[in-house]
């Protein structure tokens, strides 16, 4: 799913590259019918777009507060889940979102019955990851002078970390998801049923996540602000 992440010609100095990849496949626990998909209006930053939206009455595990929607959409026999958070302000959800608050609201979910209107997805991720690391304090594992790894390699006082980067694929369809990573480091030397008590309609930017309930394993997450 994601062909390619080392770009040539490999300079001379690289000493190594480490990668690390995950797959995940999972089938909704209850798929969304094909024939209730149709096209809709998702508001992007950017203005309307026309996209194709899946559609479902049912029973979810569903959070709601002045702030924000949530559902989970399990996948197979309900360990991993997909959680779709719709704020009224994506970008204060990003400040919100805590390994706290994640706690708190993983708590919140109780049983609802509702419409839930949701946008088929797919799309790719790069980054470098160099700017981020550093910011979390590695910012010394990239410097050419101070960076020491004598303790993994024998020429450690010259090798360095020059580049982290991250390629990532999701796709969201009425069958469920399939979604690959990879993270590559190169180091170079120097009955009837109840009415639904709620609606939600993905119809704006939101964020998403992949969950193992079984581990607490977050495997997948991401923001989409234009599913076209």
């Amino acid at each position: 799913m994601i062909e390619k992440i080392i770009e040539s010609p490999i300079d001379s100095a690289t000493l190594a590259f480490l990668l690390n990849a995950v797959y995940f496949q999972g089938d909704w626990s209850q798929p969304f019918a094909a024939a209730q998909t149709r096209d809709d209006i998702f508001y992007a930053p950017t203005g309307q777009v026309t996209v194709p939206f899946m559609n479902k009455t049912a029973s979810f595990d569903y959070l709601e507060d002045k702030d924000l929607q949530a559902i989970r959409l399990p996948y197979g026999k309900g360990n991993m889940a997909m959680y779709i958070f719709l704020p009224t302000d994506l970008d204060v959800f990003h400040e919100r979102l805590t390994q706290e608050q994640w706690a708190e609201w993983r708590l919140g979910f109780e049983s609802a019955r509702g419409e839930l209107s949701l946008p088929k997805f797919k799309f790719e991720y790069e980054q470098s990851l160099n700017e981020a690391l550093t910011a979390l304090g590695m910012g010394i594992a990239f410097d050419d002078i101070k960076a020491d790894f004598s303790k993994m390699v024998e020429w450690g006082e010259d090798v360095f970390i020059s580049e982290v980067k991250h390629k990532a694929f999701i796709e969201v369809d009425e069958l469920g998801t399939e979604a690959a990573a990879v993270t590559s480091i190169e180091v170079q030397l120097t009955g009837r049923p109840p009415a639904p008590s709620f609606t939600m309609k993905v119809d704006r930017p939101f964020f998403f996540m992949i969950h193992d309930q079984q581990t607490d394993a977050v495997l997948f997450m991401g923001s989409v602000y234009d599913p076209s």
